[in-house]
């Protein structure tokens, strides 16, 4: 999986070289701006997608289904004392699909704010 991510990463880097490039002998300004953010979909807490949920414009039954996902979510672990649960209050599963939608939700927010 690391050298999928590696030679993803290096075809666009590739390719923002090259528009890059093409603006420079255009004679254009341009500017971009990259942002990795380690452990982003891990850290995202439970309230502040349901917050960017109630936020937007769409259909009540889909935010409700969307919600539902968040929803009586736990994490179980065998110990020498027996298994040990707490609820998941954040965090979505890897290469699950609703993560990068949530993520975007949420980091919305911090882009759409007049700096």
């Amino acid at each position: 999986m690391q050298q999928i991510e590696e030679s993803n990463i290096k075809y666009h880097l590739a390719k923002a070289t090259e528009e890059l490039q093409k603006d420079k002998n255009k004679k254009l300004h341009t500017m971009g701006i990259s942002l990795d953010i380690q452990g982003a979909f891990g850290h995202l807490q439970y309230n502040s997608i349901r917050n960017s949920l109630d936020e937007i414009n769409f259909f009540s039954h889909t935010i409700d289904t969307l919600k539902d996902i968040l929803n009586d979510r736990n994490v179980t672990i065998q110990t020498a004392q027996g298994p040990v649960s707490w609820s998941q209050q954040q965090g979505c599963a890897q290469g699950s699909c609703t993560g990068p939608m949530f993520w975007n939700l949420v980091a919305n927010e911090v882009i759409i704010v007049e700096w």
